[in-house]
């Protein structure tokens, strides 16, 4: 698995794959027992009005791990992705983008096998350093090796900040602005938050 994301890693591009965008999903997971509930859910970029959701059931085969978070949930969530009746121009995921020890978290590597522009947002710092904003709506660059990889933004006034990396497809500086456009009033984008809504919602209705 190691040498998996090792040789993904070197798939992963910094720059901007698209032009025009008009849909961006949203994806988080739920657990109940043995069983992830994956959601997806699809919002118009300017209006912020969710256009689709889908969520898909599995079973858990693989230990939480820290850096190994895609083979936990990275399936299950390809699986509620994939059945989206549009196909989003740029996902956003409740995980890590290349703030990771081998530059590929979950963003990442799905962005990589689904060649599409991605970007990981998380409540901790998994890798790198940064200094700690501490006013709404201030940013503060994460460094790791030398190299700017995402920011540290406070997106809420009663909320530690959120760390935004670009998965792929996507450079640094696109991947905060468009997670900066959704933000609205709560600590998380939009979309990661519709998603992470409706994963609980199909967690409570399938007890």
């Amino acid at each position: 698995m190691v040498e998996e994301q090792i040789r993904l890693s070197r798939e992963v591009i910094l720059k901007d794959g698209f032009d025009e965008v008009k849909y961006i999903a949203g994806v988080d997971s739920a657990f109940l027992n043995d069983k992830i509930i994956s959601a997806a859910i699809l919002m118009d970029y300017d209006s912020m009005k969710v256009v689709g959701k889908e969520y898909h059931i599995g079973e858990i085969d693989f230990p939480y791990i820290p850096g190994l978070l895609f083979y936990r949930e990275g399936k299950n969530a390809l699986k509620a992705i994939n059945q989206l009746k549009i196909d989003p121009d740029i996902i956003i995921f409740d995980g890590g983008g290349i703030n990771h020890p081998r530059g590929i978290g979950l963003a990442s590597h799905i962005g990589v096998l689904l060649k599409k522009p991605t970007i990981g947002v998380v409540k901790n710092m998994f890798s790198g350093s940064c200094k700690i904003p501490e006013e709404v709506g201030e940013k503060e660059p994460i460094i790791l090796d030398g190299k700017k990889i995402g920011y540290a933004y406070k997106s809420k006034k009663v909320a530690k900040p959120i760390y935004i990396t670009p998965g792929n497809l996507i450079s640094v500086d696109s991947a905060f602005f468009v997670v900066k456009h959704f933000i609205r009033g709560y600590k998380l984008p939009e979309p990661v938050r519709e998603a992470h809504i409706f994963a609980g919602e199909m967690k409570n209705r399938n007890p």
